[in-house]
């Protein structure tokens, strides 16, 4: 059986996802900082790695920052979920140049709940 929490397991990242996306409608790091630290310590999230072919083990964590963000396009984690099992997670900011509509989207893919019994 598949672990919800793997992320070399590239079926825990197909098929869609749920996601969070909160438009922050302004270009400023430090609003985006802000939301990408409420977000994390809400879905309880653990690590912090820019990479998804690797299991958290296998790599050194990244900082939880937008620079990191920027860097590596994604952010990847495990969050917590209500069953008590950790779940792949990511993290994306949309940033589209135009200093008006720019925000940060949490995701959970579908399939990882499906591993997880949830979906």
């Amino acid at each position: 059986m598949t672990s919800p929490a793997a992320f070399r397991d590239q079926t825990n990242w197909s098929g869609g996802s749920y996601e969070l996306a909160i438009e922050i409608g302004s270009s400023d790091d430090a609003q985006i900082q802000a939301v990408l630290s409420a977000l994390w310590s809400a879905a309880d999230a653990h690590g912090c790695f820019g990479q998804r072919d690797h299991e958290p083990e296998e790599q050194d964590p990244v900082p939880r920052t937008v620079g990191s963000l920027a860097k590596s396009g994604h952010l990847h984690g495990q969050a917590r979920l209500p069953t008590d099992q950790l779940a792949a997670c990511g993290r994306v900011t949309i940033r589209d140049g135009d200093e008006t509509s720019d925000g940060l989207d949490l995701y959970i893919p579908i399939s990882t709940l499906n591993h997880a019994g949830l979906a």
